[in-house]
């Protein structure tokens, strides 16, 4: 089984994206990166070893709301502006539940699987969500290395 998990560990290498180009990815796609990125990390994620994994459906559904949120604001039509919050409140709670999986799945890994002591806090996850876990992949990835 430890063998497995060696084997498993090595194929999950990340890539490592600094914080800032997140941040900027995030700011020139107008909010449209972060569903992105859940779609991008899904094999990282689904890699590790964890009984959680990601389907497609809400990762992809989430890039499809967030565009679509997007249109409707740019349109700026007054009659629509009550859809428009409420898929920019899909989308929030969407990227909440991904973080808090993604996080959940890097936990198991790490902690449970490899004997890690990795902290992956749940405030910032909160606050910060992808941004945060980009940046705590990149930490694990920097000391593995």
């Amino acid at each position: 089984m430890e063998d497995a998990n060696e084997e498993k560990s090595s194929s999950c290498d990340a890539k490592i994206i600094s914080v800032f180009k997140v941040i900027l990815f995030t700011v020139v796609t107008f909010g449209i990166y972060p569903s992105v990125w859940f779609v991008k990390r899904r094999p990282y994620f689904n890699n590790l070893v964890s009984g959680n994994k990601f389907g497609y459906v809400i990762p992809v559904g989430l890039v499809i709301v967030s565009i679509i949120s997007l249109v409707i604001s740019l349109l700026e039509v007054a009659t629509i502006y009550a859809l428009d919050k409420f898929i920019e409140i899909i989308v929030i709670v969407g990227l909440l539940y991904q973080s808090f999986k993604a996080r959940k799945i890097m936990l198991e890994h790490y902690n449970t699987n490899l004997n890690k002591d990795i902290d992956i806090d749940g405030i910032f996850t909160l606050f910060l969500g992808f941004i945060y876990l980009q940046y705590k992949i990149n930490k694990i990835h920097k000391t593995a290395a």
